[in-house]
């Protein structure tokens, strides 16, 4: 028998070993033996995130859930950022637009076939209702920017009962060239602008840019100025075109979403689905999330050692109590991408008492030691070298490269003496309020504390509700009130759009019927003069050499303490080692940094 012949033989055998041929009554069976199938392994498709975010009372137009992942989830724009490089805007509801050769007219061509959640159907009237009703239930300094807001009442809304047949009178005033947003038809809407606004887009892609289906709110009493619609606040109504709608709410316990079915980015391909996936609203992954507020750091890291939570939020300071706990991905381990990391700030008092003086705040802002700051209250994860109020990476940020404040003991006694006040004697003591329940703020207060008294400074440390701290600086000329914050210890605070002037102008332009947000009450009539030109200028060389010169001001003026700049949100978000996606929303939906919902997912383990 030749080798060859030898080999076929073996392998005829051994085929014969594993194969069985068996002929009963003319039907062949074949047995084959094989291993046992492996178990497929089922995806939970449930998500719990326990967060330290009160989700608040459930209030406004959108039903503006306190957990702000929900509203991005659930609502969209015309335009939204690529979180990946957030000063690039793409299309959302809108598929494309044009704007105007002199800047002033700006078109948007919407999608069509775009559903809400309850089978409405999405157009133009819907985004005109959506925008001008913003502005009648809480007139927002945003759209005044660049839009006269005038000329559409609340009685015009409230008439709006169809999408696809409007009332004549509706068609009227919403047609009106004259106004400052016009139907063009069902499907193009158009924006005539007061002024030529570089960040006209940008503005968009912001809470006030979020679309509703005004239905619901009609046809349950309808909206009036500077008052929320009771049933609007009381019921979700499905009335958003996002990937997930929300299916349960309960005020400051918990939100259950849900894959919206008839979410219109479920068919996108090609370009589209790329694009689509490039904003964060992409049809998601996991088919429901409970989102629940649980205030105590040990109940949340509980939750998460038990699997009854797969994403915690935690502050720096608690770190320890998930040391030692296994299956946790840990902030060290994961690379998270935060397109806009948060800035931590202080207001000074600029109008009355001891912080009213130049010098004193000169003298504290040298006397703090910011690298302890930041190694003791958040592990060293980011940079003191920062000079807000925008923030590192942020467009035409501190153009001419200023440091922050040296830390020198010997240059803070000389300022303090050169206020009249040396080694701090007949300076009375000064007050930081600070909000509670937030552990790396009351860190920081003690180490300023403790820095201030070695140049004679006593600082008094005062620890309010959330709610009474923040609601303070919006009471009526606030900064000329004697009890105002002498130090406010803000913690961070994040931009409501992604442009330089969103805070360059709400923390630094003031007027006496300033409608910005400026909570150290700074007033100086140049900054003023220099931030307005640099907000309706299109040249780019102008806004730089604007900014330059605002930077010098306030860099002498002093009106904000910048403690460092974080790499991650204020709080961290741990995960167990199956949960992958955790991206963020770079506006960072105005108070702080939220994970973007549609992009997380479970991965084998």
């Amino acid at each position: 028998m030749s080798k060859k012949s030898a080999k076929v033989s073996v392998q005829l055998l051994a085929l014969i070993a594993i194969v069985l041929i068996v002929i009963i009554g003319g039907v062949v069976f074949v047995f084959v033996s094989q291993k046992p199938p492996t178990p497929h392994k089922v995806i939970p498709d449930t998500l719990v995130i326990d967060t330290q975010e009160d989700m608040g009372e459930q209030v406004g137009l959108f039903g503006l859930y306190g957990y702000g992942s929900t509203i991005w989830a659930t609502y969209q724009p015309l335009v939204w950022y690529n979180l990946s490089n957030p000063t690039q805007v793409l299309p959302l509801l809108a598929e494309r637009w044009d704007i105007s050769s002199d800047g002033m007219t700006y078109t948007f061509y919407l999608r069509k076939g775009i559903k809400f959640h309850n089978g409405d159907p999405f157009n133009a009237y819907a985004v005109w209702w959506s925008y001008y009703a913003s502005w009648i239930l809480g007139p927002s300094w945003i759209w005044s920017l660049s839009l006269n807001m005038s000329g559409v009442t609340a009685d015009d809304l409230n008439h709006l009962t169809s999408l696809e047949n409007p009332p004549p009178e509706v068609v009227k005033v919403a047609t009106d060239p004259h106004n400052a947003i016009q139907v063009v038809d069902e499907y193009t809407i158009r924006f005539h602008l007061i002024k030529p606004y570089r960040w006209f887009l940008s503005s968009l892609a912001s809470g006030i840019g979020l679309v509703c289906d005004p239905l619901p709110t009609v046809k349950h009493g309808g909206i009036a100025p500077l008052q929320y619609n009771p049933y609007t606040s009381a019921n979700y109504t499905g009335d958003g075109t996002g990937p997930y709608k929300v299916v349960e709410f309960v005020p400051h316990d918990h939100i259950i979403l849900e894959k919206a079915e008839n979410y219109w980015g479920n068919n996108l391909t090609g370009v589209e689905a790329k694009i689509l996936n490039d904003t964060g609203y992409s049809p998601g992954f996991i088919k429901r999330f409970v989102c629940r507020y649980r205030p105590d750091p040990l109940t949340r890291v509980n939750d998460l050692r038990t699997g009854a939570a797969q994403i915690i939020t935690l502050d720096p300071s608690d770190f320890g109590l998930v040391q030692g706990i296994t299956n946790v991905t840990f902030p060290d381990e994961w690379p998270i991408n935060i397109p806009a990391p948060n800035l931590v700030f202080a207001t000074f008092n600029t109008v009355t008492g001891p912080t009213s003086n130049k010098l004193v705040r000169q003298a504290i802002v040298h006397a703090i030691n910011y690298s302890a700051i930041l190694e003791k209250v958040y592990l060293g994860r980011g940079t003191t070298d920062v000079f807000g109020p925008n923030w590192i990476g942020f467009p035409f940020y501190n153009p001419e490269g200023l440091h922050n404040y040296e830390y020198n003991i010997t240059l803070a006694k000389e300022l303090l003496a050169k206020a009249g006040y040396p080694d701090g004697k007949g300076l009375p003591p000064i007050k930081m309020d600070l909000p509670s329940g937030y552990k790396s703020l009351e860190e920081i207060a003690l180490i300023v504390q403790s820095n201030l008294a070695d140049i004679g400074i006593q600082l008094d440390i005062v620890l309010q509700s959330p709610t009474v701290f923040y609601s303070s600086y919006s009471l009526p000329n606030t900064p000329y009130n004697s009890t105002w914050h002498q130090i406010g210890l803000w913690g961070v605070y994040s931009p409501d759009f992604y442009a330089p002037n969103d805070l360059m102008n709400t923390m630094l332009y003031e007027e006496p019927e300033n409608e910005m947000f400026n909570p150290a009450g700074y007033y100086n009539p140049e900054v003023n003069k220099l931030l307005v030109d640099a907000m309706y200028t299109l040249n780019d060389t102008q806004i730089k050499n604007d900014y330059i010169k605002v930077y010098r001001y306030i860099y002498e003026d002093v009106p904000y303490i910048y403690f460092c700049q974080m790499d991650f949100g204020y709080v961290y978000y741990i995960s167990t080692k199956n949960v992958a996606g955790i991206r963020y929303d770079p506006t960072c939906t105005g108070v702080t940094t939220y994970p973007v919902l549609s992009l997380i997912h479970y991965v084998d383990q």
